[in-house]
C-alpha cells in the first residue's frame, strides 16, 4: 500500500503531526507525587548498597560504615516525564560518601504505576529515553 500526499494535503498532514507531537511533548511534563519519589530513593540506596557489597577490597567493618551513609542519599532534585501510569524519571543524586565510582550523580529511570502496587522501579534508562518519552 503506498500513500501519495501532494500540495495542500501534505501541508495539513504535516501541520497537524507537528500540532499532535508539540501537545504530547507539552503535557507530558509532570509531578511524581510522594509514593514515587520513595520508590527512587530507595532504589538508589539499593544501587550503593549492591555496589559497596560486592567489593572485595573492603572488610566487613569498612563495608558496615559505608553501608550508613546509604540512608541519607539526598535527591538534589527529580523531573518526571510520561502519562499516569508509566513516568520517565531524571533524578540528581547530592554528594554521598557511599556514592559508587563510576557512577553518575545524573540518573534516569522509568516507573509503572499499578492500582494494586502503586509505584514500582521498572528499569534504568537513558537520556535520550526520558526526553522523548511523552
Amino acid at each position: 500500500m503506498e500513500i501519495k500526499m501532494t500540495g495542500w494535503k501534505a501541508v495539513v498532514a504535516i501541520v497537524l503531526l507537528v500540532l499532535i507531537v508539540g501537545y504530547k511533548y507539552t503535557t507530558a511534563i509532570t509531578a511524581l507525587d510522594t509514593n514515587g519519589k520513595k520508590v527512587i530513593q530507595d532504589w538508589v540506596a539499593s544501587e550503593y548498597q549492591r555496589y559497596h557489597l560486592a567489593r572485595t577490597d573492603l572488610s566487613d567493618e569498612e563495608k558496615g560504615a559505608i553501608l550508613l551513609h546509604t540512608k541519607s542519599i539526598e535527591l538534589v532534585s527529580m523531573t518526571a516525564r510520561g502519562g499516569l501510569d508509566s513516568m520517565s524519571v531524571r533524578v540528581v543524586i547530592g554528594e554521598n560518601e557511599a556514592h559508587p565510582d563510576g557512577m553518575e550523580y545524573i540518573q534516569y529511570y522509568k516507573l509503572k504505576y499499578s492500582s494494586v502496587s502503586g509505584w514500582q522501579h521498572s528499569r534504568t534508562i537513558t537520556a535520550l529515553r526520558y526526553y522523548l518519552s511523552f
